[in-house]
Parts: C-alpha cells; sequence; structure tokens
C-alpha cells in the first residue's frame, strides 16, 4: 500500500494536530449533539432501574462505565471516551488497507451521521457496549497482523480480545453476536489451509501437511473463540446479563429514520468493493490478513443494522456507523488509487 496523502503533504507536528482533530470530530459531535427526543427520560429511566437493583447485586458494565466517566457539569466524559475508543478502533482496523487518506475520509464520515449526535449522544449502556464490540475488532486485527512475527503481541492481543468480547457480551446480550467474527474466521482460515494443501501439492504426505496448517493457521481462532465464550460465562456469572426493560417501547431507540437507512444503502457499493478486493487478496494468499478480520467485522454490524433491518435496535445502529462511514469512503479511495495507477 502506497502511503496515503497526508503522509506526503502535511509535516510532522501539523499532520499531528490534523489526526487529532480527526480523531476527536465524533466523540465532539456526539457530546455536542442534541441527543433523541425524550433522551433525558430515557437516560433517567435508565439510572432509575439501575440504582434501584444496585443492592440485589453487582452492578452491570453499562452503569459502571458512566459511574467511571461521569458527567463533569455538563459534559457527558462516558460518551466522550466510548466514542473516542469507536474512533481509535475504526482507523486501526481500515489503515493497514485504507492508507492514511482513506482513513482520514472514514473517520470524517464517521462524524458526520446523525446517529452519532442523537442515539449516540445519550448515557445508554449501549455506547459502551458498542465501543468493546470496535475494540474486539482492533485487538483481533491486531493478533491476525502479529500472530507470526511477534508472538508477545500477538498475546496481548489475544488476551485484549478475549476480554473485550467477554466485557461487551455482559454489557449488552446482543453484542454476543461479535463471537460470529472469531467464529467464521476460524472456518476461514480452515477452508484456506485445504485450499493451499489443493493448489500446492507436493511429496509430503497430505494429512500430516494439513495438520501442521490447522494447527499453526487456524486453531489459534479457535482458541480465541472457545477462550471468549469461556471468559464470558465466567463474567456472566459475576455481573450477570443485563435487562433493558426501562427502553421497551421507545421508538426513538428501536427504529432507524430513513435518514439513516438511506446513508446505509449508499454504503453497500463500498462494503461489496472492499469485499471484492478482499476475497481476491485471499484467493492469492490464502491466509489471513488484519484486512481480513476488518471486513469480516463489518459484514457483522452491517448485517444487523439499518440496512437490512427497519428495527435494528440501538446496539447495532451505533456499530452501523463505523460501517457506513469504511462503506462510504472507499468509493472516493478506490477513485484515488485508480487515478494514482500501479506505479503512482
Amino acid at each position: 500500500m502506497k502511503p496515503g496523502l497526508l503522509a506526503h503533504r502535511a509535516p510532522p507536528l501539523l499532520g499531528g494536530l490534523l489526526w487529532t482533530l480527526l480523531f476527536l470530530l465524533a466523540p465532539i459531535h456526539a457530546c455536542l449533539g442534541p441527543g433523541l427526543p425524550g433522551g433525558e427520560n430515557l437516560e433517567f429511566r435508565f439510572w432509575a432501574q439501575r440504582l434501584g437493583s444496585s443492592h440485589l447485586g453487582v452492578p452491570d458494565f453499562g452503569q459502571v462505565w458512566f459511574e467511571v466517566f461521569p458527567r463533569i457539569g455538563s459534559f457527558p466524559l462516558g460518551v466522550f471516551v466510548a466514542w473516542g475508543f469507536i474512533s481509535l478502533s475504526l482507523a486501526v482496523l481500515v489503515l493497514p488497507f485504507f492508507g492514511s487518506f482513506g482513513t482520514a475520509l472514514a473517520l470524517v464520515f464517521l462524524a458526520a451521521q446523525p446517529v452519532v449526535g442523537g442515539l449516540g449522544a445519550l448515557s445508554l449502556p449501549w455506547l459502551p457496549a458498542a465501543a468493546l464490540v470496535l475494540v474486539t475488532g482492533a485487538f483481533l486485527a491486531s493478533f491476525a497482523r502479529s500472530s507470526r512475527s511477534h508472538p508477545m503481541t500477538a498475546m496481548l492481543a489475544f488476551v485484549g480480545a478475549v476480554f473485550a468480547t467477554a466485557m461487551a457480551g455482559v454489557t449488552a446480550p446482543e453484542a454476543l453476536r461479535v463471537l460470529l467474527v472469531s467464529g467464521g474466521l476460524f472456518l476461514l482460515a480452515m477452508l484456506l489451509c485445504l485450499a493451499q494443501i489443493l493448489r500446492r501439492r507436493s511429496q509430503e504426505d497430505p494429512l500430516l501437511r494439513l495438520g501442521r496448517l490447522v494447527t499453526r493457521r487456524a486453531l489459534p481462532w479457535a482458541l480465541l473463540w472457545f477462550v471468549s465464550m469461556v471468559a464470558l460465562v465466567a463474567m456472566d456469572k459475576q455481573m450477570g446479563v443485563p435487562d433493558f426493560q426501562f427502553a421497551q417501547g421507545k421508538d426513538g431507540v428501536f427504529v432507524a429514520p430513513a435518514l439513516e437507512r438511506g446513508l446505509a444503502w449508499g454504503a453497500i457499493p463500498g462494503v461489496l468493493l472492499l469485499l471484492l478486493l478482499e476475497g481476491r487478496s485471499l484467493a492469492k494468499s490464502l491466509m489471513i490478513f488484519p484486512s481480513t478480520v476488518a471486513i469480516s467485522l463489518f459484514l457483522v454490524l452491517f448485517v444487523f443494522g439499518p440496512a437490512f433491518h427497519g428495527m435494528p435496535g440501538p446496539l447495532w445502529r451505533l456499530t452501523a456507523t463505523a460501517v457506513i462511514a469504511v462503506g462510504l469512503a472507499a468509493i472516493p479511495w478506490v477513485l484515488i488509487q485508480m487515478r494514482q495507477g500501479p506505479g503512482g
């Protein structure tokens, strides 16, 4: 991948300031956003239910998040930190294949979406759950990047992915669908190992070679999926899965507006284009790269988001902002790559 435009045309200090601003766009929009109509009442009902049941057991992580990052005056620190994690995780996921210019576009499209300043402006448990889902994806991409060359970094990424997955699951039960990513990558790794055996035949016993490939390339993803499940069960016993009865019947939370669905539909060509490019890369290399992890996560989030569901649920409305941003940024990014050409 060629260096991005920002890397060439900005001095280091100015480039650092520009990137800081890009990372802060979504958190600032969320903190300054108007929120949803009736959002204050929804937040009050959430805290009333949490505080009313806190004497029965350990508080759930959604409550803990906003107690660790409380409001400072009228400034929602918990909202700011959550969107900061989402922005940073999105950059980690797309930078390996987008480069700096495409990553900057994705961060701008992330911040520009109305749902960031609407649902994303409320101190509700789906927001830290969404941040944890994106953090899980960032750890999985780091695991794929360093699993062969940097074993210590890979081990840290493994632990981080397990912990983030488990915390997402005990923050919002529907976040468990992020396990589809690690499980799907395990199945994909198995298929790639088989394809490599069929493509590169040798005198060696194919079953022995397949066993070594599976152990080295597929088994780590299976272990990650399994250990995440074990950690989730263990943490569920300690904290319990929360209920969100306070939000039942809130159409402003569970129904995606027409503009939000329109943006999701507009991102479909870009998502399909990235899927095609990643498919070609997999067919050539027969190996899982960080970009493979990113595309897998984006597909899972996109399938459950507003592009295919009129009532996608608040968690999937929030996580879909990252996929929509990537899909919208993919088209100009591809046009720039085509203009620069192979040697540009």
